[in-house]
């Protein structure tokens, strides 16, 4: 039996939303975890970012586009959320 592709739709707040909330959860299982265990699940949490902002850089507003993508930065690095 063959499968046919699917289209499946998603906003960019969800899309957004989704990439935050999974980033933030592998940075804090990064964090309790010591060596390559941890280093594994930042890149993991990098390459989400990376993806993130192939798919939605040029499609969105630049204004929004940065808000967003600063928020994303600051949790890489660990540092507090950007007031907004």
């Amino acid at each position: 039996m063959r499968s046919r592709a699917q289209s499946v739709h998603f906003s960019y707040r969800e899309l957004t939303s989704s990439t935050y909330h999974a980033i933030k959860l592998l940075m804090e299982e990064s964090a309790k975890r010591d060596g390559a265990p941890g280093l594994q699940r930042k890149d993991w949490a990098y390459g989400m970012y990376l993806g993130w902002r192939t798919l939605v850089m040029d499609r969105i507003p630049p204004t929004i586009f940065h808000l967003d993508d600063r928020a994303i930065e600051a949790l890489l690095a660990g540092r507090p959320p950007l007031a907004q």
